[in-house]
């Protein structure tokens, strides 16, 4: 497998190949934008698109596997931020639905026909900096003669001091994250309110979002991957009409994009990720964000057997007969992603290591605690221990004061329109 990693902060790619235990000592060849990786008769020219490697600026990165060859090249690239326009195109798709409904059981959750809704990537409404409140009468300090629950000694940064700019042509926003609405528009006997406000499904109990309040209106923050949309559309003889089920957010990796993206641009470094369940929370994952912009490329270095492989004509053999060589060429795209470390507490926490940091982290003016439902929080850790099988096997796990961390990564966002 050959691994490498360009970081933005110090434009640098950090370059890994690890071989089997039955494969013969390589020969590694390094070009501008090109790896070749020759032992016997399987050879193979990586290309790294978008990459420009200083070949001449080598040098040697402690590799904790004896498996493995480890460099670092001074390199210039290019980051090319995910697109983003489908957060836009969740504001017209909106605007054109008649119904929302829970995106598991698709109970009807209400009317939003010739709503008018406009979209702003940078202001999440559950994540505002501004609007952090302390539960249970104290920020950090137990009560010691009457041990407080978990949630109640938590910082936490979704029971809001919600503000909203909503005027009277305008009852609906979209933050990419969520979609806020006026509680007008949601049947009330379609969710039930639990404790700290959080709005399940009445049917399936599923968390769908969060009920919050600007002075006397009332409106319900859903999270855009925990709901659809019914639109009316026309059939292809242009002669029938059906209702069309739309998710509002088509690929959940980039609402995990831009969760990350929100919390880096707001300061937010160290996260408690806490999960919404039907019963109350759960202490899910710590995450801590080193504000790292990357590209990842990943492909394994096989024979290549394909008819387009380049045979080339090596030195001939003792006897005159010649060694014929397959050279396998690959292209390999980056994928520009935001880097995250960390470390799941949930289903065991009962581990002594896990239990002080977590309570450490608890008591520490600098961290932050995000609620999401439990389905989103396992999606979540999902996406990310799959991107870290992305990078390179030796610095996946981390070690010294981050022991018990992973590296892992989301898809690079840009909030800006």
């Amino acid at each position: 497998m050959l691994f490498a990693e360009a970081v933005d902060n110090n434009k640098s790619l950090n370059l890994t190949i690890c071989r089997s235990k039955e494969t013969r000592l390589c020969r590694v060849y390094v070009y501008r934008d090109v790896i070749e990786v020759h032992n016997g008769i399987r050879n193979n020219r990586v290309k790294l698109n978008g990459v420009n490697i200083s070949f001449m600026s080598c040098r040697n990165l402690c590799s904790s596997r004896e498996d493995s060859i480890s460099v670092s090249f001074d390199a210039s690239f290019d980051l090319v931020c995910e697109d983003n326009s489908d957060f836009y195109k969740m504001e017209n798709n909106i605007c054109a639905a008649e119904t929302t409904i829970c995106g598991f059981c698709e109970q009807k959750l209400g009317n939003i026909k010739d709503i008018k809704c406009d979209t702003n990537l940078q202001k999440p409404i559950l994540l505002g900096e501004d609007c952090l409140s302390i539960e249970g009468g104290f920020f950090c300090h137990q009560n010691k003669d009457n041990p407080p629950t978990v949630t109640e000694t938590s910082v936490d940064a979704q029971t809001l001091l919600f503000e909203h700019d909503l005027n009277s042509s305008l009852n609906c926003r979209s933050t990419g994250l969520e979609m806020v609405l006026d509680c007008s528009f949601v049947e009330q006997n379609s969710f039930s309110v639990k404790k700290n406000n959080y709005v399940h499904c009445s049917c399936c109990q599923m968390a769908l979002g969060k009920k919050v309040s600007c002075g006397l209106r009332e409106y319900v923050v859903f999270w855009t991957n925990r709901v659809n949309l019914l639109i009316r559309e026309k059939g292809t003889d242009d002669n029938s009409i059906s209702l069309v089920k739309k998710p509002l957010i088509f690929d959940d990796s980039k609402f995990y994009g831009l969760l990350i993206t929100n919390l880096v641009e707001s300061n937010h470094y160290r996260i408690i990720l806490s999960a919404i369940t039907w019963d109350g929370l759960i202490d899910f994952m710590l995450i801590w964000l080193p504000d790292q912009r990357i590209n990842l490329y990943t492909t394994s270095l096989e024979e290549c057997k394909s008819s387009t492989a380049d045979n080339r004509k090596k030195p001939l053999k003792a006897d005159g007969n010649s060694v014929s060589s397959s050279i396998h060429c690959i292209n390999v795209e980056p994928n520009t992603c935001r880097r995250v470390f960390y470390r799941l507490v949930f289903p065991d926490n009962s581990s002594s290591n896990k239990s002080r940091l977590l309570d450490s982290w608890r008591k520490d003016f600098g961290v932050t605690l995000i609620h999401l439902p439990i389905e989103t929080c396992i999606g979540f850790s999902e996406c990310l221990r799959q991107s870290s099988l992305q990078i390179a096997p030796h610095t996946r796990e981390l070690n010294g004061p981050m022991a018990g961390f992973i590296s892992g990564a989301v898809p690079l966002i840009n909030a800006s329109k």
